[in-house]
């Protein structure tokens, strides 16, 4: 699979006042399908410290190896793609 140089023009952009924002989390693709095909809550995962984080993004990449290898579950072009999670959330 080739890198689309043009994908971030399809980006959706929001702008929300920060005195209503109460978390956040940004997600690849690689790790948003395995989240939201396992039911995750977002609140959840924005909640965690770091290293349950980490625990959580090696759980989702033993899901796609042990549970789902061929994509049967969750169709996929490949077994595992990268997954990258970041939380915010304000002091």
């Amino acid at each position: 699979m080739e890198v689309d140089t043009t994908a971030a023009h399809h980006a959706l952009h929001r702008r929300f006042p920060s005195t209503d924002v109460v978390w956040c989390v940004l997600a690849t693709d690689g790790a948003q399908r395995v989240i939201d095909h396992l039911d995750i809550p977002w609140a959840d995962v924005a909640r965690m410290p770091e290293t349950e984080l980490a625990a959580l993004l090696d759980e989702l990449h033993r899901w796609e190896s042990d549970s789902d290898p061929n994509g049967a579950l969750l169709p996929r072009a490949k077994c595992h793609d990268d997954k990258t999670l970041v939380t915010w959330s304000p002091g």
